[in-house]
């Protein structure tokens, strides 16, 4: 009798791997993932996971050192070596929830580095395959990635941060606050963004001792980050909004095609190309995901600024809520911020939400939700938000349009 093999492939055990992998047997395929290395790739070893601990940390310190304000004395500081080693522990727990994910999804796991050719993977000639091979740090000679800054030895007393994008804010807050004087060299902050808020959280940042500038300073600083410089581990595969590739058989996935470098687009084409793999396409809809920028304040985005839907030609109507104004912000004293929602005012769609602010993550989720279900922006007042929360920000937006 002949043994049946797999009727998928995926390459890469990141999050647009995984999410491939899983998608695969939810459809009852049989598939084998191809990992060197550790599972969860740079999302979780490197990256998202590390990353949001290391802030937690720091958010921490913040609120130890702003809970005077609210009645509560103490004192706090930050202990480097403690930092990463709680680091470091979230990153390994996290990997094993992605191995046992997978094991009890009965995906197969192959320990090897996969080689992709014109007929497929190798071992595996003519089985569909998803490439998922993520990207790399392209941090220029002399400077550190947003990988090898984690594996300082010390906080530096002196950092120059290159560039304005999303990595480098988060880590500049974060160096500011353990004690780094830190200097960000940027032209641009978070370009494509809404301008009135990028330019409301670099003040933010710049009134807690973060220096912005265009010319890298003459003086020579303890460390320098390039954090934003990453390139596709195999350059120039591109996907159309199916995710295929143009090599027969083969889709892809996450890092590989290129930026933005965002763990839920790399699991939403993750998905989209294993079911395209399968027989069933599925179209990606990029500007209804959302991304943020895991700063103090955060700032989150989904869909389109009111200046990008000038460009396309949409008369778009604007509504601003004030976090000032927000029962939710002032409780936990962090007032400072807004949300704006973009909005074509004929149709009803959402056409894009941005937000600066305490909770912004949670609030641009709630919106992505609503414009993945294609909801009218009339119809969110109806919900009955929690009192105090975010929430009521998009009731009061909306009021504002």
């Amino acid at each position: 009798m002949k043994l049946r093999g797999p009727d998928l492939v995926v390459a890469g055990g990141g999050p647009a791997g995984v999410a491939a992998a899983l998608r695969g047997r939810q459809m009852g395929a049989e598939v084998v993932l191809v990992q060197r290395g550790l599972l969860g790739g740079t999302c979780v070893h490197s990256g998202c996971i590390p990353s949001a601990a290391y802030h937690m940390s720091a958010g921490f310190l913040r609120e130890l050192r702003a809970a005077a304000a609210a009645g509560v004395d103490a004192t706090a500081a930050l202990d480097w070596p403690r930092v990463q080693a709680w680091a470091s522990r979230a990153s390994e727990t996290v990997a094993a929830t992605v191995r046992t994910r997978l094991g009890h999804a009965g995906v197969a796991i192959e320990e090897r580095e996969a080689v992709i050719g014109p007929s497929g993977a190798d071992g595996y000639a003519g089985v569909p395959v998803v490439v998922a091979a993520g990207a790399r740090p392209a941090a220029p000679e002399g400077t550190l990635s947003a990988e090898s800054v984690m594996g300082l030895t010390r906080v530096p007393g002196t950092m120059h941060v290159l560039g304005g994008g999303r990595f480098s804010l988060e880590w500049a807050d974060f160096f500011a606050t353990a004690g780094s004087a830190v200097t960000v060299v940027a032209s641009e902050v978070l370009p494509g963004e809404d301008r009135e808020l990028a330019e409301f959280l670099q003040g933010a940042l710049e009134d807690r001792g973060v220096r912005f500038t265009e010319e890298r300073p003459g003086q020579p600083a303890d460390a320098v980050l390039s954090a934003d410089t990453r390139e596709p581990a195999l350059p120039g595969m591109t996907v159309d909004e199916f995710c295929r590739t143009s090599a027969s058989g083969v889709w892809a996935a996450g890092d590989v095609t290129g930026p933005p470098w965002l763990s839920n687009r790399a699991r939403l084409q993750g998905e989209a190309a294993a079911a395209g793999a399968l027989g069933e396409p599925v179209r990606v809809r990029a500007e209804r995901l959302a991304r943020s920028v895991n700063t103090d304040p955060e700032l989150a985005a989904v869909g389109l600024t009111e200046q990008q839907a000038a460009a396309r030609g949409i008369e778009a109507a604007v509504g601003v809520a004030d976090c000032a104004a927000s029962a939710h912000a002032i409780t936990l004293g962090q007032p400072a911020g807004a949300l704006k929602l973009v909005v074509d005012p004929e149709f009803g769609e959402i056409l894009g939400a941005h937000m600066v602010g305490t909770g912004a993550r949670e609030v641009i989720g709630q919106v992505a939700l609503a414009m993945t279900l294609e909801a009218d922006y009339r119809d969110l007042p109806r919900v009955a938000y929690v009192h105090p929360s975010g929430g009521e920000l998009i009731t009061s937006a909306i009021a504002a349009i």
